[in-house]
């Protein structure tokens, strides 16, 4: 799964317009031009695309696993997101 920075730099690269060479330091730009409003609104969608990769991980084991070794995967799933 991808990390919140990953997930920015998706959300800048959607908009870029320049060279690949400078997308990384104009990455560190759009960042550092960012206000706690738009931090937090990208948190929240990150959050909710999270939690839809997350639901479509739960619908694959449900059908493969019996049901205790379909809780251990939603647990090191779960586990997996919160390192």
């Amino acid at each position: 799964m991808k990390t919140f920075e990953e997930y920015l730099k998706d959300c800048h690269a959607d908009n870029y317009m320049g060279t690949d060479d400078d997308m990384s330091d104009k990455f560190e730009t759009w960042l550092g031009q960012l206000d706690v409003d738009d931090i937090l609104s990208a948190a929240e969608d990150y959050r909710k695309v999270l939690v839809r990769t997350l639901q479509e991980e739960v619908k694959q084991i449900k059908g493969v696993y019996s049901a205790h070794d379909a809780l251990t995967k939603v647990d090191e799933l779960l586990e997996s997101v919160l390192k």
